[in-house]
């Protein structure tokens, strides 16, 4: 499968377009066709190598992005993020395996595009408002 790789912690310059393995699910994983990803500070911050230090992974290629929104194989539309995308599994590619108790249903209402930037970004909104107490 194709996927945006990241090559060294050069910043984005290192990022790649590459063919990489398709994902295997483990026992309680579920395979993610992506159709919408999005990219955060954070992307750009792994990409330096800003997570390498607590626990992130220095081997390479890493396949980059947290937030995603896609289809399963029996056809639910769902979005996630990537639980530790520093070990270099991430949401960049046409497919993802992850927990499956971290996706998350999607009205149909809301598409894939604008669903893929509220994971991690919503919930960076909402601990943000309940911590002012709002």
């Amino acid at each position: 499968m194709r996927a945006v790789v990241l090559t060294s912690f050069a910043g984005i310059d290192a990022l790649e377009l590459s063919e990489v393995p398709d994902p295997a699910p483990a026992d309680g994983e579920q395979l993610v066709r992506i159709r919408a990803a999005s990219i955060g500070p954070w992307d750009i911050a792994n990409a330096h190598g800003a997570f390498a230090a607590t626990g992130g992974s220095g081997e390479f290629p890493q396949v980059q992005g947290w937030d995603f929104a896609g289809e399963t194989g029996d056809g639910r539309r769902v979005a996630g993020f990537v639980p530790q995308p520093w070990v270099g599994v991430g949401a960049l590619a046409e497919q993802i395996s992850v927990p499956a108790a971290i996706l998350t249903p999607l009205p149909d209402r809301l598409g894939f595009e604008e669903a893929s930037a509220l994971p991690v970004c919503a919930l960076t909104a909402k601990l943000l408002v309940d911590a002012a107490g709002l």
